[in-house]
Formats: structure tokens, C-alpha cells, sequence
């Protein structure tokens, strides 16, 4: 039986809060707000058209998202 994927607002909120991942320092970002992004390989895949949970996520800008 599948579970269903963890939400949290409040966490998401805490990721587009950091800086981007790829580049820390901010340069090469563009000055593009950071998002967060779901990542489904850790997890494994949940199915089609369906993301990952919030814990399994990384502060990307747009430019590198």
C-alpha cells in the first residue's frame, strides 16, 4: 500500500529561503528567485505526473531549475 506524500507549507517556505544549490554564492543566478524543487529520484518515482514529497527537496533558482 502506497503512502501518501509528506506536505509541509512551512517547510517549503524554509527551502525557498536558502540560497540556490548549484551556485551558493549567488553568481551566474540571474537574480531569479529561488523555488523549491521536488526530487523524485532519491525517493524512486511515485508514478506519472506525480511529485515527491516536501522533505525531499533542494532550493534551486529558476535559472537552474
Amino acid at each position: 500500500m502506497k503512502q501518501k506524500p509528506i506536505r509541509s507549507l512551512k517547510h517549503l517556505a524554509y527551502i525557498r529561503s536558502l540560497p540556490c544549490c548549484i551556485m551558493k554564492d549567488g553568481l551566474n543566478c540571474n537574480g531569479t528567485p529561488v523555488v523549491a524543487h521536488h526530487l523524485t529520484i532519491i525517493k524512486g518515482s511515485r508514478g506519472i505526473s506525480q511529485k515527491a514529497g516536501d522533505c525531499y527537496c533542494v532550493p534551486l533558482c529558476h535559472f537552474h531549475h
